[in-house]
Formats: C-alpha cells, structure tokens, sequence
C-alpha cells in the first residue's frame, strides 16, 4: 500500500523532472517513447540512430530517477508505517 502511495504522490516530482530535468515539455517524453519501442535498425535506416540513443538513454535515466526516488522515500518511511 505505501508503494502505491509514494508511486502517486511524486507525480508532481515525475513532471518537474520530465519538463525541467530531461525533456523541456511532455512531447520530447513521448517522442523518447517512440524511440523506445522502435528497433535500432528502423532508426539508423531512418537516419535517427544517434538521436534514437539519446533519447533512449535519457528516458532510461528518468525511470531510474522515479525508481530511485520512490525505493528512497520507501526506506525512509517503512519503519514509520504501521500495517
């Protein structure tokens, strides 16, 4: 439960660092995205490989952010919740 609640309560820190940190609005987000889920071939072939693993590298790091932040405030907060 204290997972499902720290996952909601930093969506507005999952938007500072998606328009602030990383993209500088929410369509460089989906355009990392895109990237994402489009085979490296596709890209190079398309002349995007490099932009491709920018923008794969940079959504990585975001996830890993968000990950990171909820596992921190998990740790500090368990031993104050009380099930």
């Amino acid at each position: 439960m204290l997972w499902l609640l720290l996952i909601v309560f930093n969506f507005p820190i999952y938007h500072i660092l998606v328009r602030y940190v990383f993209w500088d609005d929410w369509g460089g987000f989906w355009k990392a995205l895109k990237f994402f889920f489009t085979p490296e071939l596709f890209s190079a072939l398309r002349g995007e490989f490099y932009e491709d693993l920018w923008e794969e590298l940079k959504l990585t790091l975001f996830l890993g952010a968000c990950a990171g932040l909820i596992l921190a405030e998990y740790q500090l907060l368990q031993p104050l919740w009380k099930n």
